[in-house]
């Protein structure tokens, strides 16, 4: 029996003040509004276990009436669960869904609260659906399975917060990488600082508040100007600096999605990028999923350039 089969996964994320839902979701429906794939990914995951086969009512309910999903009228909440079920009959397997949640979710934090649903939709459980999530969404295997069990142990309200706290905490990191970046581009000017700010605005993880987030790169930017670093050495000592590998994957894809979309994919030609996968220690074939996952950024972001 699939643990947690006999409860709704609704406790966790029930209160009020879960994990920052104010700062990461909530409002209105968007244009490639994320709660269409966390839908997605808590329909999957219950499916693929065997549950909820006839529970749309059910979700709905859910859906509509949790913090999490605030803003959502019933109406939306039933399109959008109907979507995501359409999704789940329509995939040709785990891993076809996974990669299409995944190309849905380009935020990290995102990506984070999607596993944490689905791990919770089923109670903690791990499934070929979950594992093929976990790869398709970047997370490290500890963390995954640092999620499962908060999920299996009813547990998520403690951790999850943590971890979407530990990544905005990330925030000085990237505009120190932001600010090297525009130094080797001899860009280092009030102008380029603020298309930076633009760009970490559209992405969750990185949109402190304008006040906040201008504070941080007006702080690296002068740091940079003053130190007059040697960029690769300095991106050394970067990258020496955090706690989680992954956290390098993280800043390379950031640094990728800052370019113009075509550009992307020509990942060779960028002076920039060559430093940072050579300092990161990244190899070929992970600055390729990297790429991926930048080009997976919706089209109107602000790029950096």
């Amino acid at each position: 029996m699939v643990a947690g089969a006999g409860r709704p996964p609704e406790r966790w994320y029930a209160r009020r003040r879960v994990f920052g839902v104010h700062d990461f979701l909530g409002g209105p429906l968007r244009p490639g509004d994320p709660r269409r794939f966390l839908i997605e990914a808590m329909i999957a995951a219950r499916a693929a276990a065997g549950l909820d086969r006839d529970g749309r009512v059910e979700l709905e309910r859910l859906v509509a009436s949790q913090p999490l999903f605030e803003g959502l009228t019933p109406a939306t909440a039933h399109t959008l669960v109907e979507l995501a079920a359409d999704a789940t009959r329509a995939a040709s397997g785990p891993a076809a869904q996974a990669a299409a949640i995944a190309r849905g979710l380009p935020s990290r934090a995102h990506r984070l609260v999607a596993f944490a649903l689905a791990g919770a939709a089923v109670g903690g459980d791990s499934s070929p659906l979950l594992e093929e999530l976990c790869l398709a969404l970047r997370l490290p295997a500890d963390e995954a399975e640092a999620l499962l069990a908060a999920a299996e142990g009813d547990a998520l309200a403690t951790l999850l917060p943590a971890r979407l706290a530990r990544l905005r905490g990330l925030v000085p990191t990237v505009a120190r990488l932001f600010a090297l970046r525009a130094a080797a581009r001899e860009q280092l000017t009030d102008d380029h600082r603020f298309r930076v700010a633009a760009f970490f605005d559209g992405i969750p993880e990185l949109a402190l508040g304008q006040g906040a987030v201008d504070v941080a790169l007006f702080q690296a930017f002068r740091a940079v100007a003053t130190e007059a670093p040697v960029t690769f050495t300095a991106l050394g000592q970067l990258a020496a600096g955090l706690e989680e590998p992954v956290d390098r994957y993280w800043l390379l894809v950031y640094a990728l999605a800052a370019e113009l979309p075509a550009t992307i994919s020509r990942w060779r030609i960028i002076p920039f990028i060559g430093l940072c996968q050579a300092a990161f220690q990244v190899a070929d074939g992970d600055v390729e999923l990297a790429v991926a996952d930048a080009l997976g950024f919706p089209p109107a972001l602000a790029r950096a350039e």
